[in-house]
This record gives C-alpha cells, structure tokens and sequence, in this order.
C-alpha cells in the first residue's frame, strides 16, 4: 500500500517554483534509497551483470568525496524517465515538497497516539498562518489545510461522522493605481469560490462543487488608492466557516484536507487601477492586527473585527 503524506508542511510558493520542486522531487525518486527497495539487482540480464562486475572491479576501496561538488545535469532518457527528453538535477537547496516518506503507513497504521484530549477518537493536525499563494484571479495548486487521523480507541467503528471547519482569514493584496493626479477607489476584493478536496491515501475521495462564501468574512471594504502609487496592504477579515464533510471513522485511516482558492475585485477605475495578487492567510495566528497598508486607506469605517481561532467541531 503507498505511503501517505501526511506531515503538514509550509507551502513553499512563491519562493520556488513548481518545476523546480517538481525537479526536486523526481531526483529524490531516481536516486532509489534504501527505504523504496528496488527489485531490479535481483532480475538483470546477463549483459547487465557483465557490466555491473565490470565497474565494481575498478571501484574497490575508492571513495568520492561530494565536496564543492557541481551540480550534474543528465538526460532523462539515460535514467529511462519516459516522455520528452529533459535535463535531470538534483539541487538539495530546493526544499523536498510533497514526497512520500517512510515515515508511518497510517492508512493501516495500529499504534497511532491519541489526541491530547482524552479519549478522543481523532487526531486533527493543523497549523498556524497558512498561505494559499497568488489566488488572483485564481491558483489550481491545492494547499493542504488539516488532517485528521482516526485513534485506536474510537467506538462504533465503520460509521461516519460530519464536521466543520472554522477559521480566522486575512487578505494581502497588492497592485497600482496608474494614475498619475487621482485617488482611485477598489469597491471591494473578494474570496470568488472554495474547493475543497479530502484525500485518503494521496487519492481524492471527495471534490467538492465550486463553494461560493456569503458571508461578511469573504469580501472587503473599499480601497482607496494614492495616484501614481504601488499600494500593498494587509487585513485581518473575521471567521470564515466552510462547509460541512462527512468522512469513515475507520481505525487507522488518515484523511486530509485541501482547499484551492479563487477571488477577484470589482472597481470601476479598470485599467487604471489594478491588482497583481492577492494571498488569503487562513488559521491567522495574530488576530489583534486588523490591518496595514502603504499607499492606500482601508475604509472599513472603523468596525472592530471580532478576533477569533480556528476550530474544527462534529455535527
């Protein structure tokens, strides 16, 4: 059975790029450590096993030191990686993202930890201020919000169970207003939809319907922008409730959560004010920042947002 991948990580967009990550990660693959045991030394051909005798008696007590080593580029059809012929490398300074590890097989796992709440019949893993990265005017990457493992000690097993995750959101927006003598206005920015995707064993067993937030949380109040400016400004914008999953409360069985996020922003000032991108942090860990910005003003009409924590809970 694969391996899941179940540790939280940061996201590590936009610092590095999908291809580089991707990069990454198949030279991790190709590299065949001891943990994913290949097959292939027990079944070679007869020349293979010429060959394989023919370097190893050349290579006898000789040591490679990896010092200031540069990085090699290969083909990829030397590795027999199908598909159109590109270089191969392997940069260590990448960070290793969304690789299967041997750490825990939970899918079947018999000794999971209980939660610290006594006898909780799950684990919820989360953490705090996750970005979902340049969502405008939308990001088909999916950023891993929680999981939820299911503990050893659960009763009734096999019956499923309903929850709903809430959680504090903010908006970091940035873009320009090109016009050189006037303050130009931003009606509002919105959170446009939600997808959210549960997996289990890295395959998706629930996609939902493009959610559509209506509630005060997902949209802004206006912006005005300084003339002739870059403007960047950041605000925390309440609890946003997404909706209701339902999942098999199986012994062992590990589930995770991902959302993939769309919005967009309505002005009648369009080309000449603009925006570049917009970031939603969820799980805001510091609420008590209601906002701040450069080059613009927030006209939220000095209403106190309530602060809040992210709060997973049955139904």
């Amino acid at each position: 059975m694969p391996i899941l991948r179940v540790e939280l990580q940061n996201s590590p967009y936009p610092l590095y790029k999908q291809h580089e990550l991707d990069m990454r990660r198949k030279a991790e693959i190709l590299k065949y450590s001891s943990n994913k045991s290949s097959t292939k030394t027990n079944n070679l051909t007869r020349a293979e096993k010429w060959s394989q005798l023919a370097r190893s008696s050349n290579t006898t007590n000789k040591q490679i030191s990896r010092t200031n080593c540069k990085m090699i580029y290969t083909p990829s059809y030397a590795s027999d990686v199908p598909g159109p012929i590109i270089e191969l490398y392997d940069n260590e300074t990448i960070p290793l993202y969304n690789y299967n590890t041997n750490t825990y097989a939970y899918s079947l796992y018999s000794n999971i930890p209980n939660n610290k709440q006594t006898f909780s019949p799950y684990t919820f893993s989360t953490a705090d201020n996750i970005i979902v990265s340049n969502c405008y005017p939308s990001n088909p990457v999916q950023t891993k919000l929680f999981s939820i493992v299911i503990n050893d000690n659960i009763n009734n097993e096999n019956q499923s169970q309903s929850f709903t995750f809430s959680t504090p959101i903010a908006f970091n927006i940035n873009g320009n207003n090109r016009n050189s003598q006037t303050t130009l206005r931003i009606d509002e920015v919105t959170i446009k939809s939600i997808q959210y995707v549960i997996k289990f064993n890295g395959d998706n067993i629930f996609f939902t319907d493009v959610y559509l937030p209506d509630t005060e949380s997902s949209y802004s109040y206006p912006i005005d922008v300084e003339p002739n400016s870059q403007f960047l400004l950041y605000f925390y914008n309440g609890i946003i409730t997404l909706p209701t999953f339902t999942i098999s409360m199986i012994k062992g069985y590990v589930y995770e959560y991902f959302l993939i996020v769309s919005t967009g922003f309505s002005s009648q000032y369009i080309p000449q004010i603009s925006i570049s991108n917009i970031d939603i942090t969820f799980n805001v860990k510091d609420t008590n920042i209601t906002q701040t910005g450069l080059n613009c003003e927030y006209l939220d009409g000095g209403i106190t947002i309530k602060p809040g924590s992210y709060s997973l809970k049955t139904s």
